[in-house]
C-alpha cells in the first residue's frame, strides 16, 4: 500500500519538475508526509476484515498487492496532476501555495487509499 502511494507520488513529483521553475514539494514536506501516512497505517493490524489473506499462500498476496499497485498508484497520479493544474492555472499559485496545497491533497489522497484498501481487500482476494 505505501509503495503504490509513494509510487504515484514521485511519479507525479518526476512529472511536475519537467515543467516547473521551483521544487514540486519540499525536502520536510516529503517526510512529513511519509511520517504522518506510516502513522496512519499503524491502524491496519488491527482491521479484522480481510482475515481470509493470512491463510492465503505468498503466491495470491503477491497477487493482490500487485493488483492494488497496479489500481491506485494511476489514481493517485491523477489527483495530483488535477491538483497542479487547478493550482497553477485558476489559483496562479506561487511556489509555496503549490507546494503547500500539493502536500495538503497529498496527505488527502493518501488516506484515501488507506480507507480504500481496507475496504477492498475482500474484492482481491481470489
Amino acid at each position: 500500500m505505501a509503495i503504490s502511494s509513494n509510487f504515484g507520488n514521485m511519479f507525479s513529483a518526476a512529472g511536475a519538475s519537467l515543467f516547473l521553475p521551483f521544487l514540486p514539494m519540499l525536502p520536510i514536506q516529503i517526510l512529513l508526509n511519509n511520517l504522518l501516512y506510516s502513522f496512519a497505517q499503524l491502524a491496519l493490524p488491527a482491521d479484522k476484515r480481510g482475515s481470509d489473506l493470512y491463510s492465503t499462500s505468498t503466491t495470491t498476496k503477491n497477487c493482490i498487492y500487485s493488483k492494488f499497485h497496479d489500481l491506485f498508484w494511476p489514481v493517485s497520479s491523477i489527483f495530483d496532476f488535477l491538483t497542479f493544474f487547478v493550482m497553477l492555472y485558476i489559483f496562479k499559485a506561487d511556489a509555496s501555495l503549490f507546494q503547500t496545497a500539493w502536500f495538503v491533497e497529498s496527505l488527502f489522497t493518501q488516506s484515501l487509499v488507506i480507507f480504500c484498501y481496507s475496504d477492498q481487500i475482500d474484492t482481491f482476494l481470489p
